[in-house]
């Protein structure tokens, strides 16, 4: 009779597993994941990527609105100086002294020049010193009226004084204007560009406000009004030329004067000053800003970006080495060395958990040879047991049994047959023995 020990010598570890894998609970170790594994290094800098990203987009987008905000501030802080002083710079009793001298407003294409040749029309924006008179027959000129005749020095000496404070602040747009109480609306009165119309458009003298900007009712109109008590700033607006800002800012006579018999106290406000000045200048400012600072801050991130790289890398290197020996471990070679991973100048958790990564290996590495020595010995006390169980079977039998009592009458009559000196019979046959079951 044998025995088969050969599933009771296995170690003890073994059996758990193929339990497992017969429930179907757990994959062995060794089994292969089959899930996709992104690298701890990939996932910080995707992250760390991903959070700059985020980061340096709001910080350019607040350096770039900060330093268009405070150019567009800068701009309406100058042009309010420059209104209240450009106020001051004028000749305000001229002002009073003009409307006086020429009290009449002439629709535009009142005084225009013909060339005979092309046909082209000139206007004529009164008053001006460039009124229309031929000087050969090459040009025709509109009927003018009397008063329309002479020039007006002191218009054009009201509009250089204009072109000063445009020469002062380049791209400002400096015009007079004030109310009228014959029509009771805002009427132009001087402009810079009178002085040189180019392209050959400016306000008329007495023209009204209203149509130019857009009505009565419309916000520039009203702010055109209020420009008259106090300094006011128009809001950014736009326009087909463009974004503008505007200021108002009242004409105040700094003397007492006498005009045609009326006399003016000192502080009257004669009129309002208007300064437009275009938004082109916070935009190239916008522009700048971009330009310089995208660079930097390009720069910056991609500098940054290598360094989490090289961060991620000198972080994940102790987690990748343990990776790798539990990979090992987990194919039976408790033999790996973790020197490297537990001995650092500078521990830190990652070393606290390989040294006890590696106390773990120690004892399951113990565990795992005392119960392979366990198995062993009981392995052969087993098949000392099953040896002695199947001896005593076969003693315990009635073959066995009949076997002794045949041997003991065999010795009884042989040592009669030796007293008594008679011959010896034959020995009866043994019976078979029965097979023996395994």
């Amino acid at each position: 009779m044998t025995t088969d020990t050969t599933e009771l010598a296995k170690p003890a570890a073994e059996a758990p597993e193929a339990e497992g894998a017969e429930k179907g609970a757990a994959p062995a170790p060794h089994e292969e994941v089959s899930k996709v594994r992104i690298s701890m290094r990939v996932k910080m800098l995707t992250a760390f990527t991903l959070v700059f990203t985020i980061i340096f987009v709001v910080v350019a987008l607040f350096v770039i609105n900060y330093v268009t905000n405070s150019a567009q501030k800068q701009i309406v802080n100058q042009e309010h100086n420059v209104a209240e002083g450009g106020a001051k710079t004028l000749d305000a009793k001229g002002l009073l002294q003009l409307r006086a001298d020429l009290p009449e407003y002439y629709a535009p294409g009142t005084f225009s020049s013909t060339d005979v040749k092309t046909k082209k029309v000139t206007d004529f924006y009164y008053p001006t010193t460039n009124a229309c008179v031929p000087s050969d027959a090459t040009t025709t000129c509109a009927q003018l009226p009397a008063s329309a005749t002479h020039s007006s020095p002191l218009y054009d000496e009201l509009n250089q004084q204009l072109l000063n404070i445009r020469k002062t602040v380049a791209n400002a747009s400096p015009y007079t204007y004030f109310f009228d109480p014959a029509s009771k609306q805002l009427v132009w009165e001087s402009s810079w560009a009178a002085v040189n119309p180019s392209p050959p458009f400016t306000v008329e003298y007495r023209g009204p406000v209203a149509p130019i900007v857009g009505g009565q009712d419309s916000e520039t109109y009203q702010y055109m009004a209020k420009g008259l008590n106090g300094t006011i700033d128009l809001p950014v607006y736009q326009d087909a030329n463009g974004f503008w800002i505007s200021t108002f800012t009242p004409i105040k006579l700094q003397q007492a004067t006498v005009i045609n018999g009326t006399s003016y106290p000192v502080g009257t406000v004669v009129g309002g000053l208007g300064v437009d000045y275009p938004l082109d200048y916070v935009s190239t400012v916008r522009s700048g800003a971009i330009r310089g600072i995208i660079p930097i801050l390009a720069i910056s991130y991609l500098i940054l970006i290598a360094m989490v790289f090289i961060l991620a890398t000198w972080l994940t290197r102790p987690l990748k080495r343990l990776t790798a020996a539990t990979q090992l471990i987990s194919s039976g070679d408790y033999d790996v060395d973790m020197t490297s991973m537990t001995s650092t100048r500078l521990p830190d958790e990652m070393t606290v958990l390989s040294h006890s990564f590696k106390l773990m290996v120690d004892k399951v590495r113990a565990r795992e040879q005392s119960l392979t020595q366990q198995v062993r010995r009981l392995s052969v006390q087993i098949d000392s047991g099953k040896r002695a169980q199947s001896v005593a079977a076969l003693t315990d039998s009635d073959f066995f049994a009949g076997i002794v009592a045949k041997g003991a009458e065999l010795r009884a009559k042989k040592n009669s047959d030796e007293q008594g000196g008679g011959a010896t019979d034959a020995p009866a046959e043994a019976p078979e023995a029965p097979p023996v079951e395994e």
